[in-house]
């Protein structure tokens, strides 16, 4: 068999391809896992009318990676710092009552943690209606 000139470029990038699949060692095979981020602590649930509500959670990350967090279904009074957690607001009469299930959840960008889910009792500071007896 002859090779011609042309096809030696062709034959030797076929080689280089074919050497490149599969010529990984054992130790460089094993990937580091990611472990995701631990969050705990405990939001409050209830509040009057018109107070502030601030939480803030803890998280840390085993592997040192930093985290964001983000908030689903809170309500539109409160809002969220993605870079630290905090959530806070101040409800107003107008958002009495219990709110949805609120999931707040911290992310390294690989793995994610979420607390439980939790709602919040928002209730009214205004006075009572006093009734007479006639």
């Amino acid at each position: 068999m002859r090779i011609r000139t042309a096809t030696l470029p062709t034959l030797f990038l076929g080689c280089l391809a074919l050497a490149g699949c599969g010529g990984e060692s054992s130790s460089s095979n094993s990937q580091t896992r990611n472990n995701p981020p631990i969050i705990t602590a405990t939001p409050p649930t209830q509040l009057m009318a018109g107070a502030a509500y601030t939480f803030t959670p803890v998280a840390q990350d085993p592997d040192g990676d930093p985290i964001t967090f983000s908030a689903e279904n809170l309500p539109s009074w409160l809002q969220i710092d993605p870079a630290t957690g905090h959530i806070w607001g101040t409800p107003t009469e107008a958002n009495v009552g219990m709110s949805g299930e609120i999931t707040i959840d911290a992310f390294d960008q690989q793995a994610h943690s979420e607390l439980p889910a939790f709602r919040i009792n928002v209730m009214s500071s205004a006075p009572s209606p006093v009734h007479e007896n006639h």
